[in-house]
């Protein structure tokens, strides 16, 4: 039986659930199909497992980097993160998508992890959840990749090598490569 698979991974502290949840229902609403966590979990899952089986079926992980984020580090986003990174490693492919919300610098992003300054980043200061979705959604398009979509707008071929998403409103000061 061919395993669940996800257009993306949404990797957040639970301080920041209200963003989160507008976040991912923009991307419902693009037809993307989310990993979120607490819609995957029922009584009685192993979360382990749950989060693992999320993390290695889904072709990004979006990484919303907040002060809550980056001053909790918790258990899970640390593992997540982690696991994103070594995802990114095996595969040869940039899978890590940092959004920034408001109240994150430079500077404390780069003081958490330094890779993640050199990663092209979507800022909540600059895009609202809709235009976010709708940049994935491109990003999918041109991967030819889109799990949630059920239109043949889509090619389904899950080995294309990743195409950055040309002429979008993204902050270009991130795309130092280290």
């Amino acid at each position: 039986m061919e395993p669940k698979r996800w257009d993306v991974f949404i990797c957040h502290v639970s301080e920041d659930i209200e963003y989160i949840q507008q976040l991912k229902e923009a991307l419902v609403r693009e037809k993307i199909d989310v990993f979120f966590a607490k819609d995957e979990l029922s009584w009685g899952c192993e979360l382990h497992r749950v989060i693992n089986d999320g993390l290695r079926y889904s072709k990004y992980g979006l990484v919303v980097l907040s002060k809550q984020f980056v001053e909790k580090c918790s258990k899970w986003t640390s593992t997540e993160l982690s696991s994103l990174h070594s995802k990114s490693r095996l595969s040869s492919q940039d899978c890590i998508l940092p959004v920034w919300k408001k109240d994150i610098t430079e500077v404390e992003v780069g003081n958490f992890d330094m890779t993640l300054v050199g990663i092209k980043a979507l800022k909540e200061e600059d895009m609202s959840v809709d235009q976010m979705a709708m940049e994935l959604k491109k990003k999918l398009r041109k991967t030819g990749t889109c799990w949630g979509c059920k239109s043949s707008e889509f090619l389904w071929n899950t080995h294309s090598d990743y195409s950055p998403v040309d002429n979008s409103p993204v902050d270009s000061l991130h795309t130092t490569l280290l």
